[in-house]
């Protein structure tokens, strides 16, 4: 690995199960604060490289830069950034590839994240390899309501994986599968492995539902200053293309989930001192 020094060390990394809009947060940094991002959101290297994730990335990666390099070759043109980076992802094999492949593009005192929801599945060795190559690392941890949660990542089953059950079926399924590719882990787990490897300041937790509430803007800048950037008002720029539309989860099903995560539910409200309105009215809903 290059030299590890003082320089290149304001990187972070973003992670959270899957539909805790973190695709929104990584367009907010990458467009509306002076975080420098890359234009692919999930590099997938400590996950994969790991083994806790099937490396699906490199293989779809390898065959685009290999129909880039065809086209590149036949046209003359230079590669564009996002050219460029998807060559790098597909040659990606060590630590140190990874550390490069944000040191080649910006500056040793800016600061640049991986958002790469998956991280959370990294144990605490895994957590530990990414303090090794970024010793100053701070990580963002996004918590959705886990009840929503659910039922958002069931209607994504069907509009994106063509799953053939109900909202309903697959939620009552995922329920018994925390830790399968599609069931939603406790929070209380992913924070506990956090705070095993990193000092407690240097992770930064951010409920989902305040990026998309009044509070906001607060929200926003509370997350800048822990990440040493600046950011723009969020009014001006909402991104909705990821949130899907379907229906309200059943009451009886939404009392069954909520209760399934009251332990979440406790440790959030003891870790953050408060719930978004959606947390709260589930919490109390099972109390």
């Amino acid at each position: 690995m290059d030299g590890i020094t003082d320089r290149h060390q304001n990187y972070f990394a973003c992670l959270g199960p899957a539909r805790s809009g973190t695709t929104w947060l990584h367009r907010y940094l990458r467009d509306h604060s002076t975080a420098k991002m890359t234009t692919m959101k999930e590099i997938h290297w400590f996950d994969t490289a790991t083994g806790v994730k099937p490396d699906r990335k490199s293989a779809r990666m390898a065959v685009r830069w290999a129909n880039i390099r065809k086209k590149a070759a036949q046209s003359g043109r230079p590669l564009s950034d996002v050219q460029l980076e998807v060559r790098d992802r597909a040659l990606m094999k060590s630590d140190a590839d990874y550390r490069r492949f944000f040191t080649d593009r910006f500056g040793p005192d800016d600061t640049f994240g991986d958002v790469t929801p998956s991280y959370w599945r990294l144990t605490p060795d895994g957590f530990g390899r990414m303090l090794d190559v970024f010793p100053a690392a701070k990580i963002v941890f996004l918590m959705r309501n886990p009840t929503d949660a659910m039922w958002s990542r069931a209607a994504h089953a069907i509009s994106n994986g063509g799953a053939q059950q109900t909202q309903d079926q697959i939620v009552r399924s995922r329920l018994t599968a925390e830790i399968s590719a599609f069931g939603l882990p406790p929070l209380q787990d992913i924070h506990s492995k956090l705070v095993s490897v990193f000092h407690p300041h240097r992770i930064h937790c951010v409920f989902t539902e305040d990026l998309f509430s009044d509070n906001a803007d607060a929200t926003l800048t509370a997350l800048c200053n822990f990440l040493g950037v600046k950011g723009a008002p969020v009014q001006s720029h909402t991104y909705n293309g990821n949130r899907g539309i379907y229906d309200p989860m059943p009451k009886d099903l939404r009392h069954t989930v909520a209760c399934h995560y009251r332990q979440t539910y406790a440790f959030a409200k003891q870790h953050m001192k408060r719930l978004p309105e959606p947390w709260e009215r589930d919490m109390q809903a099972i109390l």
